[in-house]
């Protein structure tokens, strides 16, 4: 065992105690947070947009939508003959320390049609990228993950697509275990604007196919880390002749996020109002009439979930309570997580053992074409040291 654990253990004992002094300064936090939220609601809406005008383009924040600030849903009634679907993906990353430099993506989908007694059906697709123009940006640098993650991305929002034009009985509940917005367009810069475009581009037709399918598309973040609605209120409390530029980089309530807030606001089963997402990458979005908005949702087990959903569902009140009213549903047997998300995640996960087995296959089929490529040493002294040998 190479942990020092003797040292190891007061450390331990330090981190429990400085979680405990935390705890007690996030409680003083969310005082502070609920009394700002408070504020936000007594605001009138014109004030909020004055605020809102003056604040930098680089902010990130939460705009209301069409409901009121305050508004708390209650549970709609149940969506019969309800299909939901769920789509998920999962890769292997390229290792530029592997005998070949490839990558993998895996995707799955399920359906299941409640109020009915047949199996869910399930479909899975895996792709090996191994041709140059497939691992090679146009700047000749090697693709990083966050390429492989966008295609990810795009590979279970035309995975969606493609399964939710085969129902043609019932309404469709579309589900991401992930958010709407195409975050890794931002990390994968490397790719070139053309790239990019090509993504964005082949990520929006299959968002409009689900729009026009009658499908109610939502994306699920479990344990969400924003704060947009915190910054609203932020913003709404602060005197409007200080509000500028530099306010986009301001952070009023350290560490607590959105998720704390709702979880004090909202009964079990209820969602909160629709709220518009500012960011500069949404307005990406909102040019083609994919903007996305969000709310939050107290499910069984005392979770908060954050689900983002389209303008175009977000103004649909058929659509928008199918997504409330699915979710609960959905998270009955699971105790606060959907089960159509947690069976595509079984499907779409690659495990350690078949990546291994993958890179065998490989391996072999190399051989047989008399090529014999190798590890990178220092994959190979990797290898030798975690199976207990030493290399010489």
């Amino acid at each position: 065992m190479s942990l020092d654990l003797p040292k190891l253990l007061p450390q331990v004992q330090q981190l429990s105690q400085s979680l405990l002094k935390q705890q007690a300064q996030r409680a003083q936090l969310l005082e502070r947070a609920l009394s700002a939220y408070q504020g936000l609601l007594a605001l009138p809406p014109e004030e909020l947009e004055t605020r809102l005008a003056r604040v930098g383009s680089r902010w990130t924040g939460a705009r209301p939508a069409q409901e009121s600030l305050g508004t708390s849903v209650a549970p709609p009634e149940p969506v019969p003959d309800l299909n939901v679907i769920g789509a998920d993906g999962s890769q292997i990353y390229p290792d530029r320390h592997a005998r070949v430099f490839f990558f993998l993506i895996n995707l799955a989908g399920i359906l299941i049609q409640h109020d009915c007694q047949s199996a869910p059906e399930t479909r899975t697709e895996s792709q090996l990228f191994f041709e140059p123009e497939q691992l090679r940006y146009e700047s000749d640098q090697p693709v990083e993950s966050a390429w492989v993650n966008l295609q990810r991305d795009l590979g279970e929002m035309m995975t969606l697509a493609d399964m939710c034009e085969e129902v043609h009985d019932g309404a469709v509940l579309a589900l991401l275990d992930n958010s709407l917005l195409l975050w890794m367009v931002l990390q994968a810069r490397a790719a070139g604007e053309r790239e990019l475009d090509r993504i964005l581009k082949a990520y929006f037709e299959a968002m409009n196919r689900l729009q026009t399918c009658g499908a109610a598309l939502a994306g699920i973040i479990d344990r969400p880390r924003s704060s947009n609605v915190l910054a609203l209120a932020a913003l709404a409390n602060q005197d409007v002749e200080t509000i500028g530029a530099d306010d986009s980089a301001r952070v009023p309530f350290p560490g607590l996020t959105d998720r704390e807030l709702f979880a004090h606001l909202l009964p079990e089963g209820h969602r909160s109002a629709c709220f518009d997402l500012i960011s500069p990458l949404n307005r990406d979005f909102h040019a083609v009439g994919q903007g996305i908005h969000f709310f939050y949702l107290h499910l069984p087990g005392n979770q908060i979930l954050r689900v983002e959903i389209p303008a175009w569902v977000a103004g649909d009140r058929a659509r928008l309570d199918r997504v409330h009213a699915g979710l609960l549903r959905e998270s009955l047997s699971t105790n606060g997580y959907p089960y159509a998300l947690i069976r595509a995640h079984e499907l779409a996960v690659v495990t350690q053992a078949e990546r291994l087995m993958v890179e065998e296959w490989i391996g072999r089929e190399l051989a047989t074409q008399g090529m014999l490529p190798t590890l990178s040493r220092k994959a190979f002294a990797k290898t030798q040291t975690s199976s207990g040998r030493r290399p010489r």
